[in-house]
C-alpha cells in the first residue's frame, strides 16, 4: 500500500460514511489490521493523541498509515514505512 492507495481508500471511507464523525484510522500492513481511536475527550489535540495512539500500537518499528480529520473538509495522513514518517493534507472528497 502507498500513501495514495491510503487517501483513497480513506476518502472511500468518508463517502459512504460522511466526514462528521470520523475517527482517527490506523492501518497497520503487515498484520493486515484497521483500528479507529474512539473516544478522544473534547479539547484534547487529536493530533497528538492519534500519534501517541498509533506509536503505542506500531511500536518503534511497524510501519503504519494514520489518518484524522484536521478541520470541516481536510484530514492528514501521517505514513511510517522503513522508519521514514511522511505527512500530508488531503481534501476529504476528490477534487
Amino acid at each position: 500500500m502507498t500513501t495514495d492507495d491510503f487517501i483513497a481508500m480513506t476518502r472511500r471511507v468518508i463517502a459512504k460514511d460522511g466526514f462528521d464523525g470520523y475517527l482517527p484510522t490506523l492501518v497497520l500492513p503487515a498484520r493486515r489490521h484497521i483500528a479507529a481511536l474512539e473516544g478522544v475527550p473534547p479539547g484534547v489535540d487529536v493530533e497528538a493523541a492519534a500519534k501517541k495512539w498509533a506509536n503505542a500500537k506500531a511500536g518503534a518499528d511497524e510501519d503504519y498509515f494514520l489518518a484524522f480529520k484536521i478541520d470541516p473538509v481536510h484530514f492528514k495522513v501521517i505514513a511510517r514505512r522503513d522508519g521514514i514518517e511522511e505527512e500530508r493534507i488531503s481534501a476529504a472528497e476528490a477534487g
